[in-house]
């Protein structure tokens, strides 16, 4: 890795040997980051898309609205969870005070597919790594060898019926019609499954579309899984 600092922001180039890609990472560090105190990470997997939301989410942790995390945005190459959860978070764990509780994965769109996908390999590729899923108008439609998110639901429950995670599901409400009825079908079936440990929200973001959404539903995010319980939201 190659790392190339700035204030607040941290920018790495990865060279992944496993799977011969190379990829660039960009850490925001907390305003008061001290490296005597172990972070949370909020993994943001729609790469360059999410480097505008970094300054617009570090001023939570300013305000003291949420807890101090270390924010990450990373892109999509092949065998990309194999990639975080082998490679990555272990080098950055290396070199940054991070904890291995209450870590956060995002994605929206292809990337809440990612997003659902990789809960619904926690038990084995992922291996338990993530607590928090946000997952913002995941594509229903995506699939990963002509399997769907409802084959890779159904397969995970014929092998356990655990899934200790905690899950915020959002759409905007000016988004397609049809495409909002497939993910709140894939939704209530999944809260009908009744996973121990699973806990889920759902919210309708009311004035936003599916290109426009992200940004006030990751705030919600971060102040559902790291909001501080002293502080008035």
């Amino acid at each position: 890795m190659r790392g190339k600092e700035c204030p607040d922001e941290i920018k790495y180039t990865v060279d992944d040997k496993e799977i011969d890609d190379t990829f660039v990472v960009h850490i925001s560090i907390p305003p008061n980051y001290a490296g005597t105190k172990e972070y949370p990470l909020v993994v943001m997997t729609d790469g360059v898309w999410r480097l505008s939301d970094h300054p617009k989410l570090r001023p939570l942790m300013k305000d003291g609205v949420i807890d101090d995390v270390i924010l990450i945005s990373i892109g999509y190459p092949n065998d990309f969870l194999h990639f975080i959860v082998d490679n990555l978070i272990p080098y950055l764990s290396e070199i940054y005070p991070v904890s291995d509780k209450n870590i956060t994965l995002t994605g929206h769109s292809y990337g809440g597919y990612f997003a659902y996908y990789t809960l619904f390999h926690s038990d084995t590729i992922a291996r338990n790594t993530f607590e928090n899923y946000y997952i913002g108008s995941p594509s229903m439609q995506a699939h990963t060898r002509k399997k769907y998110i409802r084959d890779y639901e159904k397969e995970y429950y014929e092998r356990c019926k655990e899934l200790n995670a905690n899950v915020y599901i959002i759409v905007g409400d000016e988004e397609d019609s049809g495409f909002v009825s497939g993910i709140e079908s894939f939704e209530k079936s999944l809260e009908e499954r009744n996973y121990d440990g699973l806990n889920i929200i759902y919210e309708i973001i009311e004035g936003y579309g599916h290109d426009t959404v992200f940004k006030p539903s990751i705030r919600n995010a971060l102040k559902i899984f790291y909001g501080r319980s002293d502080v008035d939201r």
